[in-house]
């Protein structure tokens, strides 16, 4: 074991940085005192990127990073630095990119050899110890990466010059273009058609990740004037058959709710088992959106149970009452172990007949779908698309009381380790998420939590006032690392989010002061914004993130910001905004739609015009009717807020002030473009 490596990592915010500080590699995090030693001595530096519930970290970890013999050859030839990818997106972005150009093929764990200067030359992804599966073994590039850096030094500047100059195409943002027509939205509609899958739902093949920024655009084509019948019933079939299959697969938690990470099966039977508070978040949008727009009680059933595991499991409501960051894969050194069940498991919690017949409700047969005979729970059977039959919203009363049986015997295993750091980009989706649901459903313990978080992140993650100069990470009682622009742009999205939850004005100043320094910090003079901060002295280059990747881009996050800010303040100037940024983008949205769905969506809201619902809330008998119809309707990204003629005070944005109760009664105004329809006090007038 090297000491130096352990003092290095052993007091670092990270959980997956500490968890090799004993390798006998001799670690370095991603700084200074690392990038010196490089350029000192003219070594290479291996660059190991990968997150604390990364399966495939831990087998690296256990079959090479503890190996003796290849930490000796990585402490005698190169600088080695690991780097948690959820501390530093923007470093990880680059190489990612790198890898990819380098590889083909993208992932974590993430192996990148950079010179001294910062320049990628060789990557992968994880490579076993050996040569097999097609893999080249970890000894032997190691020795060959050494090999060709003192014997043909030139061929390996020739390889860095050239992916670091297509890096930094990447990073350039162009003059602005031409912004597209409407009709990019249809040709992004039509190659979704192309790659959907009409047996299991999703798009394209395995491994299927969820596919939350294509499911929210679908829904507005459904609903959408400008597209024909045809093109509004496809779009809504590919949303609910790819709803309803999620979950009831394996991928999605049939005992405690919420969803992992991805399935590596075309079915969605069978997951990768970690959780991400992201994905979570982003499902839950997406299920109460489709639960708005079909009305399916299984959409909403999975909204409450999301919500509810992510309070239970994911929430630090004791201390800081934020969200923590992931729950791994693996237990006891077996991926799935926690979650995975055979049929005499379920015989030994139930007995012999409610054993059965739960295994046989929730797919868990003798020989198992998983590995060593253990099966993923799921309902899969219950879906036959060509007949329309789909499970019901409940579970019948004696599965329900089954579930919560198994659910706790399952809670008496070992159970997955969680990453309990604090991301600011992360808490900000998930805040929107849970204000939105919360007001939808009214569950007022969603909204609570959600601003207990919000709070927290804009008290404590900033320096001096509040939501100002935002941090990303807060761990072990520490905060660190300059925000990102998805850290102010998540969390500016979640201040407006709950506005429109609570009515209180103190959230729309919170996103104006984060939307303010978004512009300062990240807008580039085309209009386009940069992932990193100015200040970015560390970085090869600086990154505009336009696709889509496991979240929605940065770039269109801060431009949905501006956005939804500009719905209640008015402030024409940020509507110029998002035209300048949509501008930027205009090439990359031309090209790549299918690659940019959450940007496509910004941009046909913005080609439509801003529209609010404002609901002045009466006392009269009947009031909460109307209200009940607004909470449940989809309104296609319109903004809406209900409010007390009594909180009608001048802190509330104008286009609220204005709008009272008619003789006492609620009062439903929907205002288009600046124009606004006669108000509505009957739920059966509404337009939507």
């Amino acid at each position: 074991m090297s000491p130096r490596s352990e003092s290095r990592l052993a007091d670092e915010t990270s959980p997956y940085l500490r968890q090799h500080a004993d390798n006998p590699v001799d670690w370095y995090p991603w700084g200074e005192e690392a990038l010196e030693r490089a350029r000192r001595e003219d070594r290479p530096i291996f660059l190991s990127v990968g997150y604390s519930a990364c399966h495939w970290c831990h087998v690296m970890e256990e079959e090479s990073f503890e190996n003796d013999e290849i930490a000796g050859l990585l402490n005698d030839y190169f600088v080695n630095v690991k780097v948690d990818r959820e501390e530093r997106p923007d470093v990880d972005g680059i190489y990612m990119d790198a890898v990819q150009m380098l590889s083909g093929q993208g992932g974590w764990p993430m192996s990148v050899w950079l010179t001294p200067q910062l320049e990628p030359f060789y990557a992968g992804t994880y490579f076993p110890p050996h040569t097999k599966w097609g893999r080249p073994g970890f000894r032997d590039v190691i020795e060959e990466v050494h090999r060709v850096w003192t014997e043909e030094r030139g061929r390996i500047d020739e390889i860095a010059d050239a992916i670091t100059e297509r890096l930094e195409a990447l990073a350039d943002p162009t003059e602005a273009g031409q912004l597209p027509g409407r009709e990019v939205v249809r040709i992004a509609a039509d190659g979704l058609s192309r790659k959907f899958d009409p047996h299991h739902g999703g798009f394209g093949r395995a491994p299927k990740f969820p596919p939350s920024a294509q499911c929210r655009l679908l829904m507005r084509i459904s609903q959408g004037d400008d597209f024909s019948e045809q093109q509004r019933q496809r779009a809504r079939k590919m949303i609910d058959h790819t709803l309803v299959q999620m979950a009831c697969g394996g991928m999605y938690d049939q005992l405690g709710g919420g969803f992992h990470r991805y399935s590596t099966d075309e079915k969605w039977l069978i997951p990768h088992f970690e959780k991400m508070l992201y994905d979570n978040a982003l499902l839950m949008t997406a299920y109460r959106e489709g639960w708005q727009l079909t009305g399916r009680p299984l959409f909403r059933r999975i909204v409450d149970e999301i919500g509810d595991y992510v309070l239970r499991q994911m929430h630090d409501a004791g201390e800081t009452g934020a969200f923590y960051s992931t729950q791994d894969a693996d237990t006891e050194g077996e991926e799935g172990k926690f979650f995975v069940w055979t049929p005499d498991e379920l015989r030994e919690v139930l007995g012999d007949e409610d054993g059965r017949r739960a295994a046989q409700f929730w797919g868990v047969v003798d020989q198992g779908n998983f590995e060593d005979g253990t099966s993923a729970l799921h309902r899969l059977e219950a879906v036959d698309v060509e007949a329309g039959r789909f499970p019901k919203g409940e579970l019948p009363n004696d599965f329900e009381k089954m579930r919560r049986r198994l659910l706790e015997a399952r809670n008496r295993r070992v159970k997955p380790a969680t990453d309990d750091k604090i991301i600011a980009s992360w808490n900000g989706l998930m805040i929107e998420a849970l204000a939105k649901a919360g007001f939808a459903l009214q569950r007022h313990d969603f909204i609570d939590a959600a601003q207990q978080a919000a709070d927290f992140v804009l008290d404590e993650m900033c320096n001096g006032a509040r939501a100002t100069d935002l941090h990303r990470i807060h761990s072990r009682g520490r905060t660190r690392y300059a925000g990102c622009l998805s850290d102010y742009a998540n969390m500016a999205l979640a201040a407006v989010a709950l506005y429109e939850a609570t009515s209180s004005p103190r959230w729309l100043d919170d996103a104006q002061q984060l939307v303010d320094e978004m512009m300062e910090r990240f807008q580039s003079d085309s209009g386009a914004l940069f992932y990193a901060q100015d200040d970015h002295g560390d970085l090869l280059v600086r990154q505009v993130e336009v696709h889509d990747r496991a979240t929605p881009s940065a770039s269109s996050r801060a431009l949905e910001a501006m956005q939804r800010l500009a719905l209640w303040t008015g402030d024409e100037s940020l509507h110029e905004q998002v035209e300048r940024g949509l501008a930027a983008y205009a090439d990359a949205l031309t090209k790549h739609p299918e690659a940019m769905t959450n940007m496509l969506r910004v941009f046909d809201v913005h080609q439509e015009g801003p529209r609010q619902v404002v609901c002045a809330r009466g006392q009269e008998e009947g009031g909460e009717t109307l209200q009940k119809r607004l909470r449940r309707a989809y309104l296609r990204d319109a903004g809406m807020v209900v409010v007390d003629d009594a909180d009608r005070d001048d802190a509330q944005p104008a286009v609220v002030r204005d709008k009272s109760t008619v003789h006492g009664q609620t009062t439903v105004y929907v205002c288009e473009r600046g124009v606004c329809r006669q108000p509505v006090t009957e739920a059966e007038e509404l337009p939507f």
